[in-house]
């Protein structure tokens, strides 16, 4: 999104994670809700998703990127939270 530009490129932090564990979340997420979620948790689908997003954010060398497998939520706060200090 456009937005992203006119953002302090520091301030920007870019989420990752590995294919394998993302398309089991999504697997897990989708029988959840009801298991008609299309290509959402198919493995190809994950990892076209995010090769895009990974091709995206090295665009921007600016911008930090975390990756967050396996990662609780404080965790990751936290490294965002670490960085921002930096900044």
């Amino acid at each position: 999104p456009d937005i992203l530009q006119n953002v302090e490129p520091k301030r920007n932090f870019c989420l990752t994670t590995l294919p394998s564990r993302l398309a089991a979340l999504r697997k897990v997420r989708e029988v959840h809700l009801g298991g008609s979620a299309g290509a959402y948790s198919d493995n190809r689908h994950v990892m076209n998703e995010l090769d895009f997003a990974n091709r995206f954010y090295r665009r921007n060398q600016e911008w930090t990127i975390i990756n967050v497998t396996n990662k609780p939520i404080e965790e990751i706060a936290s490294e965002i939270l670490d960085t921002m200090r930096d900044i």
